[in-house]
């Protein structure tokens, strides 16, 4: 009787904890509806992943890559994801210019940017004998001004 006591306590106990979690994540919670959402990157990979997350929960998704037809793939996976609006933008983020044009364009039909997540990476690996000051450069460039731009 008393071990089932405390069985029953310990649910009872984790049962007021996992509560109170998630009231405290429920009131922490940013309502991403409408806000305007801008991923570097947003055509593959984590980038596709989290704008189809933040379509699901009614964002305005805008998503810049290089690829133009990656993109016109991607905008049509997030639009299944919500009732949101998609935007695409061919960008390359190692170009200030390109950025520049981009961000441009967003501010002139939002009024703002609400959220932007830096995404866009590259991955080179290879044999350091057969890697390129280029490749170096390349990755750089892509995670260091890409992000600053």
């Amino acid at each position: 009787m008393k071990q089932q006591s405390f069985v029953v306590g310990m649910v009872a106990g984790a049962a007021a904890v996992l509560g109170g979690y998630q009231v405290l994540r429920s009131r922490n919670r940013i309502d991403l509806a409408g806000r305007t959402v801008v991923l570097s990157g947003g055509s593959r990979g984590l980038g596709l992943v989290l704008a189809r997350q933040f379509a699901a929960q009614g964002a305005r998704v805008c998503l810049l890559a290089r690829d133009e037809d990656e993109l016109g793939r991607a905008a049509s996976q997030v639009a299944e994801s919500g009732d949101t609006s998609v935007e695409t933008y061919t960008c390359d983020i190692r170009s200030k210019g390109d950025v520049d044009r981009a961000i441009a364009e967003i501010l002139e039909r939002h009024s703002g940017i609400d959220v932007l997540v830096n995404n866009a990476g590259v991955i080179q690996v290879g044999p350091l004998e057969h890697m390129q000051t280029e490749d170096f450069e390349n990755a750089m460039a892509t995670h260091f001004w890409g992000p600053l731009y």
